[in-house]
């Protein structure tokens, strides 16, 4: 087989997928059917990505060129931006810097909540949780804890 006859086969691969969605009879079935084109896709991404380290950004074939893209990838010094910006913006107060930037979407804060969890065990500390989503200001609640389904997954049920 040429290559061409290996893309014709690739490209088809999509549809003889819809068409065993379709085909599923039953529920088991389905499952079975989403579960092996997870698994396959799986495959295929690390069999993709292995084979990609052997091509350099803008080669090209007849159909597709390969494209690396950059990013930004930024770090901070929080200290020292803090003090440039108390300095620059006229602040006398790191809390009222701090409550400045969040209002202005400029920082936000991120609870860590296995940290904040050993701390409220550690020191003996109370917080009021709501079974539902807080909102800022809510002066019942310190904070929200309710569950939603995460991503659904495929696994292997084992041979017995």
């Amino acid at each position: 087989m040429n290559t061409d006859d290996y893309l014709e086969q690739i490209e088809a691969f999509p549809a003889l997928c819809k068409e065993s969605i379709l085909e599923a009879d039953g529920t088991g079935q389905l499952v079975d059917v989403l579960g092996a084109i997870n698994s396959t896709q799986t495959a295929i991404g690390k069999i993709k990505l292995s084979a990609a380290s052997e091509v350099e950004s803008e080669d090209a074939g007849k159909n597709w060129r390969y494209e690396q893209p950059q990013r930004g990838v930024r770090s901070y010094n929080n200290s020292g931006m803090f003090s440039s910006l108390m300095q620059q913006l006229g602040y006398d107060s790191l809390t009222n810097l701090l409550l400045y930037l969040i209002d202005a979407d400029v920082i936000r804060l991120q609870w860590m909540w296995s940290n904040l969890e050993k701390l409220i065990h550690n020191q003996d500390v109370w917080l009021r949780i709501a079974n539902y989503e807080v909102k800022e200001g809510d002066t019942e609640y310190d904070m929200g804890e309710y569950w939603v389904k995460g991503s659904a997954g495929y696994k292997r049920i084992e041979e017995e």
